[in-house]
């Protein structure tokens, strides 16, 4: 036997993003693709929920498919990490190391569920299922605990409750206009979230440098953030808690976590560049 090297591949790869809507139409287009489309005229296609209904007696849901997978390749799954510790325990190696890192990679996948199919529970289950497999199979509770808090530091945007779906758009108009100026780069979905106080996924870039082109320009970020607290977009933060938040939601130019905030936020005293000040004026 071979160890698999990915054994929670499959996982891995699901929660790079969001794919339900993506395989959702997939499968209703390979479904037309395999018969020219219905097979009876009097069938229906449901494209916004992913159902077919091929007659009344008949009928497909994109759904239960989609459940029916992660059953499959959880048990998958855990075929080949007992695989891969029957290898491992058969070299007189103990599989604790190995099972501290699948027990890692499921805590993160397990985190990123809090913002990707959010709308599907079952897949949050499988990695649980998967998690609780390790846990009680190999008696290894007291290595990893995971958890299914997440610590959310993201700045808050400064709306009314029935103003929410306005706040966003104005939120993603901030972003559009500062990826057009090579001020940022990431999602808008991690932007948004940054501002409206919830868990941001993999971070954004700030992209302006230092004079001598080699580290990220903090203190132009530093007036950016204080430009939108000075204006009331955003509500206060001071000390630590400013401080987390702006490691929580940015990174440096190369997608790193960025380093030594505090030290340059208490030294900076750079005022904010107009191409950045006169979008903030016309949010």
């Amino acid at each position: 036997m071979e160890l698999e090297l990915s054994p929670l591949s499959f996982f891995e790869s699901l929660l790079e993003s969001d794919k339900y809507e993506i395989m959702k139409k997939r499968y209703i287009d390979d479904y037309i693709e395999e018969h020219n489309g219905l097979i009876n005229p009097s069938g229906d296609i449901d494209y916004e929920n992913g159902i077919i209904k091929e007659d009344e007696y008949t009928t497909f849901r994109f759904s239960s498919k989609f459940t029916r997978n992660l059953v499959l390749e959880s048990s998958k799954a855990k075929e080949n990490i007992d695989k891969n510790v029957i290898i491992i325990t058969s070299n007189n190696i103990s599989p604790d190391e190995f099972l501290k890192i699948q027990l890692r990679v499921i805590n993160s996948l397990l985190l990123k569920t809090n913002i990707l199919y959010i709308n599907q529970p079952c897949v949050k289950q499988a990695i649980t299922d998967l998690n609780n497999h390790i846990i009680n199979k190999y008696n290894v509770s007291s290595l990893l605990h995971i958890t299914d808090e997440i610590n959310v530091n993201s700045f808050n945007w400064d709306y009314l409750d029935n103003q929410e779906n306005d706040t966003q758009e104005k939120i993603s108009s901030l972003y559009n206009e500062l990826v057009a100026i090579n001020i940022i780069s990431g999602t808008e979905k991690d932007f948004v979230n940054g501002f409206m106080g919830k868990p941001v996924l993999e971070g954004i870039r700030w992209l302006p440098k230092t004079k001598d082109n080699k580290s990220t320009a903090k203190s132009t970020l530093f007036s950016f953030i204080d430009y939108l607290i000075d204006e009331s977009f955003i509500l206060k933060l001071n000390g630590k808690e400013y401080n987390d938040a702006i490691e929580y939601v940015f990174r440096d130019y190369n997608g790193n976590m960025l380093k030594n905030i505090r030290q340059s936020k208490s030294s900076s005293t750079a005022s904010i560049p107009e191409d950045i000040q006169e979008i903030i004026d016309n949010l």
